[in-house]
């Protein structure tokens, strides 16, 4: 065997195993986009949200997930995070919802008004990443999703 193809067999073969090890046997992570929003409690320093976060599952087993760590920015800049020992069993090549629980600060509100009352502010883009932690053997696999929600005009 030529050196240099051994040596690339050494160095690259493991990192490929390790790769597919990190994702648990699946083939692909699974995709997590926010569907939904709304204000559960509001206190002077720290508001609670609900989330309503869909999970696809584009592999081809399901996908038991027994834990949620995440982290939700608005218009790049980290506005809430939680976790959540939320449940679900997302079928193969399928899809399911989840309630979950985020937590915001004062300083993370007042950062989202002041870009509001600037004006020309008709979209405000998301980004919601973390990991869903697996239940058959603690994996957690990255999620990374980012979308728009549309705001009402003012007249």
């Amino acid at each position: 065997m030529y050196q240099p193809l051994r040596a690339f067999c050494v160095l690259v073969l493991p990192l490929l195993l390790v790769a597919c090890a990190s994702l648990g046997g699946y083939k692909e992570a699974p995709k997590v986009s926010l569907a939904n929003i709304k204000v559960l409690d509001v206190g002077l320093l720290e508001q609670k949200l609900g989330l309503t976060i869909r999970v696809q599952n584009p592999n081809e087993k399901e996908l038991p997930i027994k834990a949620f760590s995440y982290d939700l920015l608005l218009n790049g800049q980290q506005f809430a995070s939680g976790v959540s020992a939320s449940a679900v069993t997302v079928p193969a090549f399928g899809n399911d919802t989840v309630e979950v629980e985020a937590f915001s600060s004062l300083g993370s509100v007042l950062r989202q008004f002041a870009e509001y009352r600037k004006g020309g502010l008709n979209r405000v883009s998301y980004r919601i990443k973390g990991s869903a932690i697996l239940t058959e053997s603690s994996i957690r696999l990255p999620f990374d999703f980012a979308g728009e929600i549309g705001l009402p005009d003012e007249k």
